[in-house]
């Protein structure tokens, strides 16, 4: 128990990052997937545009897990891509409402009593 405050906070970071997967999954969404459906919320937007919305989300992953998220949403009919650029269809906007509802709640949960 006598570890660095440091070590604390990254566990509970990872915790919160386990939480939202869990939560995410129950509607066949990743974190990140869930990220570019975020940044299509405001708006149309070119994947460049969607890239430098989320490089604070990258995890190391790089632009090209990016491009595969982006297509895998476009694949699922969530997201259209238009004369180069991105946004939500109706399908993609209710999934969207749906998970960050879900988000929230969780959220709610986990920071209970702090």
């Amino acid at each position: 128990m006598n570890r660095p405050i440091g070590y604390w906070i990254k566990q509970l970071d990872a915790s919160l990052e386990t939480q939202l997967d869990s939560t995410l999954a129950r509607l066949h969404v990743t974190r990140r997937q869930w990220h570019v459906l975020n940044a299509l919320k405001a708006g149309p937007a070119t994947p460049a545009k969607v890239r430098n919305i989320l490089r604070p989300f990258n995890s190391g992953d790089g632009p090209a897990a990016q491009e595969r998220d982006m297509a895998v949403l476009v694949r699922k009919r969530l997201v259209l891509l238009l004369d180069g650029g991105l946004t939500l269809t109706e399908a993609g906007s209710a999934l969207h409402a749906e998970a960050t509802a879900l988000v929230e709640d969780t959220r709610r949960e986990l920071t209970a009593g702090i």
